[in-house]
């Protein structure tokens, strides 16, 4: 469908190039007809507004929904996600949104299951370097973040 709307803008882009060098005046002094303007400006805008609004009509959130593993997340996935980046972004590392923090643990190769995950955000967590105070964020969202990394943490990109 989406390519079907490029194609109509192209045609109508062409059409107007055509439309405006078709019917060229033939001297210095000839004017051009009334309708070339109205025509390629409706072109112009149609190229410039249109493909950019169209293409986000289109993609109807399927890149915020897909990962970078092509794992397509389910809703409590995403605003797992949503939260990890807002949260635990800035001490745990994760190759699915590019985080690379080094001060808790990797989940790429801890590779977390879901109770691991909850019981870390209740009970906080105290290894090496750093410190993870308990209850950073709530039960509901625990299990959203632990849902999202039990399915992606130590997944490979597509290439």
């Amino acid at each position: 469908m989406l390519i079907a709307v490029f194609l109509l803008l192209w045609v109508s882009v062409l059409a107007a190039g055509a439309a405006i060098y078709g019917v060229r005046p033939q001297g210095p002094d000839v004017p051009w007809p009334r309708w070339i303007v109205p025509v390629a400006g409706l072109a112009a805008i149609g190229l410039v507004v249109g493909i950019p609004v169209l293409a986000v009509i289109y993609s109807s959130g399927e890149r915020e929904r897909t990962t970078h593993t092509g794992l397509v997340l389910t809703d409590a996935q995403v605003h797992g996600r949503e939260i990890f980046v807002k949260t635990c972004i800035r001490c745990h590392a994760l190759g699915d949104i590019g985080a690379a923090s080094t001060i808790g643990p990797s989940f790429d190769r801890l590779k977390p299951n879901r109770q691991l995950v909850l019981d870390a955000v209740k009970h906080g967590r105290a290894r090496g370097k750093g410190q993870m105070p308990a209850g950073l964020i709530g039960a509901a969202s625990a299990r959203d973040v632990a849902a999202y990394l039990e399915a992606v943490a130590g997944r490979q990109a597509r290439r």
